[in-house]
Parts: structure tokens; sequence; C-alpha cells
């Protein structure tokens, strides 16, 4: 048997790097790169919370990327994304909203976001109000020229991050479906919708087109139960489906599910509100099907500038982190963090560590130990280890800028002109020809 060839280590390097400087050229370093960089490419703006880093398995939320969150009404969609708005605002970035439904609460989004976000700064925080899905989409593909613009002008990326979030995606109807409406003064009856196409073809190119700026593009969407499922045991789950068919699942890096699953567990005096289960439907960055359950929280407090009562809201993240700690995980961070919970008639869960030297007999609400826990970088960082969750990149600027990136841009832009060129030139010479026929 004749003896293998052995390649050299330099001919497989030469070889390797003459196809990767080819593929550069092409695509820029942006999008042809050696797998040993692919950990420095996952960048993000920090997720302030262990529950939710846990969740994702990340230490942030993932940029030049589509996420979607979905659920039945009433579930909290919308108060993880203005909760989403708040981390983009305070990590230094811009949100630009676009409300498709007519029916968003500002005391809700006012009551979850830092009120300085809706004064001197509030150009940072902007809100668009469409009517179709042609239009949420629109609004975004401008929004990601102007990146797209700034680039070429400047020739550096933006130095912030930007959320583009839609609420939601299947809120309006499309072009064709208001215009039936308009005519007939109603909508089709059994016919099936063309908004999944519509939403389906542009989903393809925006989930690209993000690629290498630092921009997540968010979407919630609705869940409801299926109507034609098989009968499911009396302790099953019931079967559900989300509007605008698979499209938005397969393009999504990131897609959470919320659940409201009961009344919130919380001492009255501190607020009322409900469980959300969220639950990783789908995760191209770690770990898939993870669950937590975070209380959403709110009260009315008294606003001393105005003398008036005010809401404010959140997510109890300190409270579902004491949650997740003692349930089930208690022995795993016991090298990390001693930590106990019980829950007290009238009080609630209450919470004591001697991580921190609290005994029983002084135990604290667990919120309260939760913050103490949040407030402790070292701590977070031990949690981090035993869960195996992965030090992403930070967002700064010029993190996500490369030489080729201006260059690889005007190609693009250039190319693009030549084809709508050559497509109006072909529409011309065909309209042409057929005044030639009426003519004859």
């Amino acid at each position: 048997m004749p003896k293998k060839k052995k390649t050299e280590p330099d001919e497989m390097a030469a070889f390797m790097g003459a196809g990767l400087a080819a593929a550069q050229k092409a695509f820029g370093r942006v999008g042809a790169y050696v797998a040993a960089e692919h950990a420095t490419r996952r960048v993000g703006i920090p997720i302030p919370n262990f529950p939710l880093s846990w969740l994702t398995h990340s230490a942030v939320w993932p940029l030049q990327a589509l996420t979607l969150s979905g659920g039945p009404p009433q579930s909290c969609k919308s108060a993880l994304l203005f909760e989403l708005h708040r981390w983009f605002l305070n990590a230094g970035g811009a949100v630009v909203h676009v409300e498709t439904e007519n029916k968003m609460s500002s005391e809700l989004m006012q009551s979850i976001i830092d009120p300085v976000f809706f004064s001197d700064r509030a150009y940072l925080y902007q809100v668009i109000a469409v009517q179709q899905v042609e239009e949420w989409q629109a609004e975004l593909s401008r929004r990601m020229r102007l990146v797209e613009d700034f680039l070429l002008k400047q020739e550096y990326k933006p130095k912030f991050p930007l959320l583009l979030s839609v609420d939601s995606m299947m809120g309006p109807p499309t072009e064709e479906g208001g215009k039936y409406i308009e005519t007939n003064l109603a909508a089709k009856g059994r016919q099936f919708s063309d908004a999944p196409l519509v939403i389906s073809e542009y989903l393809k190119k925006m989930s690209s087109r993000v690629l290498g700026f630092p921009v997540c593009v968010h979407m919630t969407n609705h869940e409801k139960e299926k109507i034609d499922a098989a009968p499911a045991g009396k302790f099953a789950a019931k079967q559900m489906r989300r509007s605008g068919g698979s499209a938005p699942d397969f393009h999504a890096g990131l897609d959470l599910s919320h659940v409201r699953v009961g009344k919130a567990d919380v001492f009255s005096s501190y607020g009322e509100g409900h469980d959300i289960r969220l639950t990783v439907r789908k995760n191209s960055f770690g770990p898939g099907m993870r669950r937590i359950t975070v209380p959403f929280l709110w009260r009315w407090e008294l606003d001393e500038q105005t003398g008036k009562k005010k809401q404010r809201s959140w997510w109890d993240w300190d409270i579902a982190l004491i949650r997740f700690l003692t349930d089930g995980n208690k022995q795993k961070v016991s090298n990390v963090l001693d930590i106990s919970a019980e829950r007290v008639g009238g009080m609630g869960l209450m919470a004591w560590s001697s991580t921190f030297g609290i005994e029983k007999k002084n135990a604290i609400p667990a919120n309260e130990m939760g913050r103490l826990i949040h407030e402790n970088e070292e701590l977070l960082r031990g949690l981090r280890e035993v869960f195996s969750i992965p030090e992403s990149v930070h967002f700064e600027a010029g993190c996500m800028d490369y030489p080729d990136d201006v260059a690889r841009l005007k190609a693009r832009r250039k190319a693009l002109t030549q084809k709508k060129a050559s497509i109006g030139a072909k529409a011309k010479a065909a309209e042409e020809g057929e005044d030639d026929e009426g003519s004859d």
C-alpha cells in the first residue's frame, strides 16, 4: 500500500490563507474570519441580572442579531420589551420603537424606563406608529440605511448600540389586506393572509443586514392555542402557535416565550403583579428550552416634584435569582455562595446566607438578598463560572470596525444601483416595444 503523502503545515497554511484572503475580499473581515476569532465576534450590551444571563447562556444581549419574544395576551411581552429599551438606553445606546397596535401604554413605558429619557435626552428614544406590515419594515430599513450612511460618511460605525423594536410584527394588516378592507369595507373571510410571505421575505434580508453593525432588531409576536391540535391529556401543556408563519423563528438568534402563571408571591406592601414564566424557545448562542419564573410588579409612589402619585413597574430579577439558586441549585453553588430561603406567611420569600453573615433568625426579604448578590461582581463572576456562562465582549466604540467595511458597503451600494438601472432599462425597453406594437 503506497504511503499517504504528508501535507506540510506551511503548505496547508498557505493554501487556507489564500482562501481566507479571497473570501475577505468578497465578504469583508466581518463576513470571513478564522474560527478562533468567533468568540470575539459575540458582542452585546451587558445583561444586568443573573437569571436572564443563565436563561440565555450569555452575559450580554446580542448585537448584530434578530431577537424575538412571544406569548398569549397579558403575558407582559411589551413590559419585557420596555425593559430591553431601558438596558440599551442605560448602556449609552439609542432606541427606535415601532408601535403597530395603537394600544401602547405610555404609563407602563415611563414606569419602567428612567424619566431622563423622556426629557432632555428624549431624542435618544423615539416612537413611530404605523398601520401596515410594510410600514414597520420600511421604518427598520430606513434606520439601517442611516446606519450604513453614517459608516460611509464618517468611515466608522456608530459609537453607540442601537435597538430597533417592533410591537408587534403581526399587529397591523399588510398593504394587500388593508386595501381589501378599504375597498370592501370588511376584512377577508377564511382566506390565507399574505403577511407570512411578506415577513419571511423581509427577514431573510434584515437578519443578514445587521451583520457587523451595533444593532439589535427585537420584535414581539402573538401566541395562541392551536385549534386543530390533537386533544392533550389532563396535565399536558397546551399546544401553542405563533402568528406569521415559521420564518421569524428561523431567522431569530434568540426567541423567548412568555406565559403568565399566577399572581406574584410577594409581600402586599412591596407591590402587586404577576409571575411570568420565560422559556427559551430557540437559542443560537447556547442551550435552548431553559426556563425561569420572574415576578413583574408594580405599585404607585408619590412623585415629590408633582405631589401626585405615579406608577412604578419593574421586573424583579432579585427575587427570581433567589428562587433560582434555592430551587435545586443550592448544592451546585455552595462553593461560591451559601444561600437558603423559605416562605413565611404574610411576608413572602425570606432568605439568609452565611456568606453575608445573615442567620436564619435574621432572614431578610428575598428581593433584598438578591440585590446584595447582584451588587457583588465577584459573586456573579463565580456563579457564571459554575454555570459555564461565557464572558462575551461588551460593546464599546470601535470594537466592530474593520478596515474594509467602507469599501465593502460601497461595492454593495454600487451593485444595487446597477441592478436597479438594469431593471429600469428592461422595463423601459418592454414599454417602448408595446408602444411600437400599438402604433402598427
